[in-house]
């Protein structure tokens, strides 16, 4: 073998370049696949890591000081200078055995050997170390032939050390004392889970519901289950570098070209730059690579699963850099209109996503981001499946068919459900939604010297969403149209500074402010068959056990007339927060912050009650409020850690946090507008953590966990109230009171070696009303009271348990061609559903259980890969999450049946 001559930085010439009325349903089938399954699982889990620690050998080289590498796809030789750059190692190496090699890149902190091995995975190449930072790059089989036996565990492969910038600085995730999961981008590349809801599915304590865009929600640990309200801001967060999106549905879209996801679960507020009550979800894509390279990726599917999307990167010089990425995705409709044979639900997206990235000064970095995301399909339909054992709907009912026999008209309604796992609706009118979003931002950063640093996010965003309802849900025309218009603008500006870190000291601290402006109009398109709104527009007295039609002239004042509601809503945020964290000893750390938020929101709303025209002076029908409401909250957290060893850190935290008070844009039609009808007050929360986290078994094994209580004062939620007016049930906005949640999170990772990788996470979680007592009743309970009390009773949309097993297996089949198998089964226990806060029997979701899997190839090293896929292998029949109808009726949104598909992906 030729040895070239090391150089200070590389020794090779690189290559080119709870109480009502009911029982307590909760059931075995609430505990994950049963109690004797759990038990049984758990301990193969610990027959595994046992097995493994002992299969493995334990003893290996000592490693050098992990670093921060950020090295790109590209041929071996210039990735080998680079790894030599940035760690200061040499390397020594003949330059023909790199010659046609590629290497996929890597991100992270981590050893300059684990970094190698990571980096000539798949190569034939292997290293032999060669005394301190230096090493040799041999051909796999002679490596292992001349390894000494003191270096016999240089193959052990050890889960990788991930970064995060939770804390507003780029540390490892090991370090951070917050309850958090990551997902890697290029992990939930491989899989194809790029939309919010599935990924989801990876993550313990959340769960998300996505109706449609506007009618969608994030929650962790069962707080922020709040859809389809535009005045309430979210509980859970969602920054998308950095920019902090100011609803739920700005992240209902494809989410490509990521670089990583973090889950940070319990409030949030001291570091980052809006406040949130449950968590956040902080999304980084990938930036600009001043190596030019690039991906291309398809996928097919039986479902009409059709998908494009694309990534090129690359320098305009030595100082700048651009990365753009696009998309277009669809998928048929999975529910069947018996009216119209037309097919519902499906899905239909495109995108794109243009960045710059420029190294102004040695000290100075702009990266500027602009984005377009379009969707337009027939989603928001759901299917009835129940009607209650009540006379109530069989009365109303009774009458549609009646009425509409004696008008000649087809009288399918939304109230002949079928199974709750049925995929027939009976819509026979215009059903469909667009959304239009975009947004630009700049993120500067300015090293000050000394280490200090100075970072700047400066984000615009826009949102419109277009929606064309058949809200009846019948072949009736009673409401043919309806829907809620919403045209939303947001500007966020955050100032953060940050000082060295390696003294007794270190504290980030900054300046936030957010504004957020919001056009609403909602409209109800009535009918044109008078007896038939009579029908639709009355009510049931379940006292009396006698169904009462609207009087015609209610019913005429309704006829062909349209009910609207408009409101311009507004939002103005101002904080000052700070986090600082004083090493008392290298072992232990004090963590303190305190944020103060300042906040107005305003609403002027008006609505045409009575479908008239909404000019003269003093008109009954038309109501009109301007309300302004200011909230200075306090948030902040106090957290002690300590460090038994460089692998194991116990920690304790207690945390404040807060959001403002909302305004409630949808008030009860029959309710005069009044503070109390459009205020919510804000929503309170105390946390409180003990956990640890550690690096096990040669550091091959990940294993983090902790135990939470939550105590949230005046739980802002959507609730639904009988209407003074038509007898309805109308949703609306509303504090529940106080809420407990309380469990335990464990997230895993285990590199077994050998190609072999497990990621197990899960969560146990019990959500109650501590005390609620203007809660919505459930329709078995038969009553014509507007509110009951739900205390004790579990919180709606909140599973007890949500768990993800991950199991990767790659293999080395020739030189430059690997295999690879990845199996996932992702299981979340039963739950009440999440947009009537009414805990009935009839809207409670069914545990389940579903299993995914990957069979691919990557050839070229790497550049092409080729995949199969299945998902939901045994065809499990679900349903995502259920609503509650008027007069006791409730649909569901089923789950995707067997997807069967091929994704193919190019890398350049």
């Amino acid at each position: 073998m030729e040895v070239l001559e090391a150089t200070p930085s590389i020794a090779s010439k690189s290559a080119p370049k709870k109480n009502i009325l009911w029982k307590d349903r909760m059931s075995e089938e609430d505990e994950p696949f049963g109690r004797a399954k759990w038990r049984q699982m758990a301990s193969l889990c610990a027959l595994a890591f046992f097995l493994a620690a002992e299969l493995e050998p334990r003893q290996g080289w000592a490693e050098a000081t992990a670093v921060k590498l950020d090295i790109a796809a590209q041929d071996l030789g210039s990735a080998m200078e680079a790894f030599a750059k940035q760690t200061k190692a040499q390397i020594l190496f003949p330059s023909q055995i790199v010659n046609g090699l590629r290497t996929n890149g890597i991100s992270g902190i981590y050893t300059p050997a684990a970094a190698l091995r990571q980096l000539l995975n798949g190569t034939g190449l292997t290293i032999i170390p060669n005394g301190e930072n230096n090493f040799i790059l041999t051909a796999e089989t002679s490596g292992k032939q001349s390894l000494p036996a003191s270096s016999s565990t240089s193959n052990i492969e050890q889960a990788e050390d991930v970064v995060v910038t939770a804390r507003r600085r780029e540390e490892k995730a090991q370090d951070v004392p917050i309850p958090m999961t990551v997902l890697g981008g290029d992990a939930l590349t491989a899989t194809d889970t790029v939309r919010i809801e599935d990924i989801a599915q990876r993550l313990p304590s959340t769960n998300v519901t996505v109706s449609n865009p506007r009618q969608s929600s994030i929650a962790i640990r069962g707080i922020g289950n709040n859809p389809a309200n535009d005045g309430l801001q979210p509980s859970v967060g969602v920054f998308l570098d950095g920019v902090y999106l100011g609803r739920p549905g700005m992240a209902v879209f494809d989410l490509t070209d990521l670089d990583q996801l973090e889950v940070l679960r319990g409030p949030q507020g001291t570091l980052f730059g809006k406040n949130t009550t449950a968590g956040a979800l902080n999304i980084t894509t990938k930036k600009p690579s001043f190596t030019a390279g690039g991906s291309v990726e398809t996928t097919f599917g039986n479902i009409g699963d059709r998908e494009v999307k694309a990534s090129i990167t690359g320098p305009l010089d030595d100082n700048q850099a651009v990365r753009l990425s696009v998309y277009d995705t669809s998928r048929d409709g999975l529910l069947h209109s018996v009216a119209t044979g037309k097919d519902y639900d499906d899905r239909a997206r495109y995108g794109a996503r243009g960045q710059w990235l420029a190294n102004i000064r040695d000290n100075l970095t702009l990266r500027f981001i602009a984005e377009y995301n379009n969707e337009g399909d027939r989603q928001g339909v759901s299917a009835p499946y129940k009607e209650i054992n009540g006379a109530g709907v069989w009365a109303q009912n009774a009458r549609y068919q009646a009425d509409a026999a004696a008008l000649g008209l087809n009288s399918r309604t939304l109230y002949q459900g079928h199974s709750i796992y049925g995929t027939d609706v009976y819509i026979n009118d215009q059903q469909y939604m667009k959304v239009v979003q975009s947004g630009i931002s700049l993120l500067t950063d300015y090293d000050l010297g000394n280490g200090f640093s100075l970072a700047s996010i400066t984000g615009f965003r826009n949102w419109n969403f277009y929606p064309l309802n058949d809200s009846d849900g019948s072949t009736l025309s009673l409401q043919p149209e309806a829907g809620g218009i919403n045209h939303d603008k947001q500007f966020s500006q955050e100032l953060r500074v940050s000082t060295p870190t390696g003294g007794p000291i270190d504290y980030t601290a900054g300046l936030y402010y957010f504004r957020q402006q919001e056009r609403v109009h909602i409209f109800n398109v009535y009918g044109s068959y008078l007896t038939l709104l009579e029908d639709f527009l009355g009510s049931y007295n379940y006292a009396t056990g006698i169904f009462t039609p609207a009087t015609p002239a209610t019913a005429s004042s309704y006829l062909n007339k349209t009910v609207t509601t408009d409101s311009r809503l507004g939002t103005n945020s101002a904080a000052a927060f700070g986090q600082a964290n004083w090493h008392l000893t290298d072992q232990l750390t004090l963590t303190g912050g305190l944020r103060n938020t300042y906040e107005n929101n305003n609403i002027s709303l008006w609505r045409n009650l009575g479908n008239t025209a909404a000019a003269t002076a003093g008109n009954p029908n038309y109501q009109s409020v301007n309300y302004s409401k200011v909230d200075n909250n306090l948030s902040g957290t106090l957290a002690l850690t300590y460090k038994l060893n460089d692998n194991i850190s116990p920690y304790m935290s207690f945390s404040h946090g807060a959001k403002a008070g909302a305004m409630n844009s949808q008030p009860a039609t029959g309710n005069p507008l009044t503070p109390t009808s459009i205020i919510v007050r804000p929503e309170k929360i105390n946390d409180a953590e003990l956990g640890f986290k550690s690096r096990l078994l040669n550091r091959r094994l990940t294993f983090n966990t902790n135990a939470f209580y939550n105590l949230v004062q005046d739980y802002q939620a959507s609730g639904t109230v009988i209407d003074p007016a038509t007898g309805r049930n109308t949703q609306t906005l509303l504090n529940t009171g106080w809420v407990q949640s309380k469990g335990v999170e464990i997230d895993s990772a285990y590199a077994l070696g050998k190609g072999l990788t497990v990621r197990f996470n899960s969560s146990y979680n019990q959500v109650t009303y501590r005390s609620f007592r203007n809660g919505s009743c459930a329709a078995e309970y038969k009553t014509s009271a507007a509110y009951c009390d739900l205390t004790g009773r579990p919180v709606a949309g909140a599973p007890k348990w949500i768990s993800a097993l991950d199991t990767r297996y790659e293999r080395s089949v020739a030189d430059g061609w690997i295999g690879y198998i990845e199996a996932q089964y992702n299981y979340k226990s039963s739950f009440f559903g999440p947009w009537v806060q009414d805990d009935s029997a009839f809207s409670k979701v069914k545990g389940v259980g579903l299993t995914n899997l990957w069979i691919g190839t990557k050839l070229l090293n790497d550049q092409l890969d080729i995949a199969l896929w299945v998902r939901n292998i045994f065809d499990k029949r679900y349903v995502l999450f259920t609503n509650g109808g008027t007069n006791g009726a409730y649909t569901a949104y089923p789950g995707d049946p067997i997807a069967v598909g091929m994704t193919t992906r190019v890398t350049f």
